[in-house]
């Protein structure tokens, strides 16, 4: 837990309250990315004539990263760092860096596809980061298809509550906590078990938590994050995907005391290796340094179709909606379909969604009424259903607008709450 002195200290230099979120809005090619749209750079560490992010200062940050394959194209991204960290050059046997990366190798989509997901590392100040394309190119466009954000959980958070811990093996045991080999952050104490990989949350409160996995082709898969006695799942059920690809979802939920936060595999199998790092869990305990907290999160329960060109609004609770799912809503800013921005800030968003089998999926996040992101799923030969979804990092100032809209496809939704629109504040502009 951070201790009065580094508090105030925080207080004096609110610039290391670091947050970078960059995004293209056009197509690329293989080798460095250049993100041309700044979004958000607290403390212009990132370049976009290097295409470099420089660590403003040590410490664990949350990175989410979203790339769009183009129609039959495979799409690799991967987070590079410029040389070895201290951080990582001080412990015996660590890996030159973290492996971060974004996979998809299947060719068998007839349209553009959104993927995105998270991860945590440890940074030291000076650390010089970029993303590379390793395949031959990707797709974007306006609705920002293909990002990169990050931000320091040490600097913006007062607790040191987090973990992030991956599998360098596949994992085939059906019925079964998933096992990881690999712990790159785990706290204090008994909070995760590493043997049987439990997390158990130490207070009551909010927690981000987020996991991934690669697929084989041709392979369905359930995976299933248990916090407590709810459930939130990745599915995959279409077995016509001819590569490796990723799946991943967050969430963002209350915890009580001494509940358990676990993943286990339902059907199929995992695939991951140490280059890639694909299979991944991590979490952290919301607790926002210098401001009051804002945070909701909801999960529709309830399927929704879009039969035209023209935008439904989606709704998360109300005359629509059979049942609701919201939690938590500190602050009172989400309404069940808006969240209308109490102070100017940095925020973290989450969108994601079910793609129902043989139906595109155009899920946007609107921003005062105008499309900012989405998550798209242009084709319609996939032969069930997938679950798709991206983080970014946004500032809004107060007054500003977010909801969800759907156009010409089907949103999947079911009490595995496939459907998803949680958002967080991570610092204020206001004293």
């Amino acid at each position: 837990t951070t201790t009065g002195e580094e508090s105030e200290e925080t207080e004096e230099t609110p610039d290391t309250r670091t947050a970078m979120s960059v995004a293209i809005d056009d197509e690329g090619s293989s080798g460095k990315i250049y993100f041309n749209k700044v979004l958000v750079d607290a403390v212009d560490a990132y370049n976009p004539s290097e295409g470099v992010f420089t660590v403003p200062s040590d410490g664990v940050y949350l990175i989410s990263l979203s790339g769009a394959a183009a129609e039959e194209s495979t799409l690799h991204f991967r987070l590079k760092q410029d040389g070895m960290s201290a951080f990582q050059a001080a412990v015996p046997g660590a890996d030159p860096e973290v492996p971060v990366t974004l996979r998809r190798d299947s060719v068998a989509h007839s349209g553009t596809d959104t993927m995105g997901r998270s991860a945590m590392v440890r940074y030291t100040e000076g650390t010089r980061l970029y993303v590379e394309s390793l395949a031959a190119g990707f797709d974007s466009d306006g609705e920002l298809q293909t990002s990169w954000s990050m931000f320091s959980i040490t600097d913006t958070m007062r607790s040191d509550v987090f973990f992030f811990v991956t599998r360098h093996s596949s994992w085939e045991e059906v019925g079964e906590r998933v096992l990881f080999d690999q712990d790159y952050l785990i706290p204090d104490g008994d909070i995760y078990n590493d043997e049987d990989d439990i997390f158990t949350c130490p207070l009551t409160g909010i927690y981000f938590f987020s996991f991934t996995t690669g697929v084989v082709g041709e392979q369905t898969v359930q995976l299933q994050l248990h916090v407590g006695d709810r459930i939130f799942e990745i599915r995959r059920t279409a077995d016509n995907h001819n590569g490796i690809d990723t799946l991943s979802r967050s969430v963002l939920v209350n915890c009580e005391d001494g509940e358990e936060v676990y993943i286990t595999l339902e059907e199929g199998s995992l695939y991951s290796d140490g280059d890639s790092n694909l299979l991944s869990f991590m979490g952290f305990l919301y607790q926002p340094a210098e401001v009051s907290p804002v945070a909701f999160a909801a999960y529709r329960v309830t399927m929704l179709t879009s039969d035209s060109e023209d935008y439904d609004i989606v709704n998360f609770y109300g005359d629509d909606v059979d049942d609701e799912y919201t939690e938590p809503n500190m602050g009172n800013a989400f309404d069940g379909t808006y969240f209308t921005c109490p102070q100017n800030g940095t925020y973290y968003v989450y969108i994601g969604a079910g793609a129902e089998d043989f139906e595109r999926l155009n899920y946007n996040l609107r921003l005062n009424g105008g499309t900012l992101i989405d998550v798209f799923r242009g084709h319609s030969s996939h032969t069930g259903l997938d679950t798709l979804g991206r983080g970014i990092i946004l500032y809004l100032s107060e007054g500003d607008t977010l909801h969800i809209e759907l156009a010409y496809s089907t949103l999947y939704a079911d009490s595995t709450l496939h459907a998803t629109f949680f958002g967080f504040l991570i610092y204020s502009d206001q004293e």
